[in-house]
């Protein structure tokens, strides 16, 4: 198994369990103490857990996990997921990207649009999109550590100058909720911002977010004119039902 694969598994045994000791979890997951413990040192570097006599637990105080973690959960879906979304965009397009694993996952679909630019808050996003030889621009602001995105004044200020063709955003939890989420309320001011200038948004998010909590609302399900996503169940489709169009992969 990856070390990646293990981290998010002792990850969510930490959710469920709230705290373990480091052999149990050793013996959980068929491995030696010795990586289990190499793991958590990881996952420690990443404010992700708390190591203490023995034990490990969440780090409760981290508001988001770090996108380099996010990255490695349902990684196929979320590029599949994001790939048929840049579908829609079409050549000589200005877009909005948020700051998600999601759509950082399948970003190189990018590389045969033609003439695109495109407006970001993301660090890492940009990053990458500059690497395919596309016209970026990154929005300025406060940088978040975890998330390695902008926020504030100067980010809406860049957003508001511009508008978009299309807006491709992400989203948390979308569990007993009746819109996408995001982690905190200033995600939800630059997204509200991205909102406002865009002739269409479409959000991606893939189906294990009906089972997580989330806070902070950026939008209601009748804002959005696509959802894509992987297979629904009844109740899911239910949840979503007021959205204009649903695709999924």
């Amino acid at each position: 198994m990856k070390k990646e694969k293990r981290q998010i598994q002792i990850h969510d045994l930490l959710i469920e369990k709230g705290r373990i000791q480091i052999k149990e979890l050793a013996r959980l997951l068929n491995v030696t103490t010795e990586t289990i413990r190499s793991d958590i040192t990881i996952m420690e570097s990443q404010s992700l857990v708390i190591k203490e006599h023995g034990w490990v637990r969440l780090n409760q105080s981290l508001t988001e996990k770090p996108v380099s973690f996010r990255m490695n959960e349902n990684h196929t879906i979320k590029r599949k997921i994001t790939m048929k979304a840049f579908e829609q965009i079409k050549d000589g397009q200005v877009i909005f990207l948020d700051a998600g694993s999601t759509i950082l996952s399948g970003i190189d679909a990018l590389a045969s649009k033609k003439d695109i630019t495109v407006i970001t808050h993301s660090i890492l996003t940009a990053s990458r999109l500059v690497d395919l030889n596309i016209h970026t621009i990154l929005t300025g602001g406060d940088l978040n550590k975890e998330s390695k995105r902008t926020s504030g004044h100067f980010s809406n200020y860049v957003i508001d100058h511009f508008h978009f063709d299309l807006a491709f955003t992400g989203s948390l939890g979308l569990k007993d909720i009746n819109g996408f989420t995001t982690v905190s309320s200033e995600g939800i001011d630059i997204l509200r911002h991205a909102i406002n200038q865009t002739s269409k948004l479409i959000v991606v998010a893939d189906s294990s977010k009906f089972e997580q909590n989330a806070t902070y609302i950026y939008c209601n399900f009748k804002e959005v004119d696509a959802f894509v996503t992987d297979s629904l169940t009844d109740k899911q489709k239910n949840t979503v039902k007021d959205i204009k169009q649903i695709i999924t992969i």
